[in-house]
């Protein structure tokens, strides 16, 4: 099981998510992005398990929630993340 994370271009988009995810019982967390991805947009983020990706998108259709992009996030044995874009 892996993680996601959706970038914002606004603060105010990505709370909307965390409480539209809250509203369904998906669990999602409020990030500070890495900084290399906060580049021109927001700071904040969501984190959530990768099984959740299509219900977090229906979410971002269903409450016309703009989102930057959704990166899988790995974590290496030294604890490391990386990120690609999904």
């Amino acid at each position: 099981m892996g993680e996601i994370l959706i970038t914002f271009i606004k603060q105010s988009t990505a709370y909307k998510l965390t409480r539209a995810a809250s509203k369904s019982n998906i669990v999602v967390r409020l990030v500070q992005a890495p900084k290399e991805l906060s580049a021109g947009g927001c700071s904040y983020g969501v984190l959530a398990r990768r099984s959740e990706l299509s219900k977090l998108v229906a979410l971002c259709r269903q409450y016309d929630i703009e989102y930057r992009r959704i990166l899988a996030v790995y974590t290496d044995v030294s604890g490391k993340k990386t990120y690609s874009q999904i």
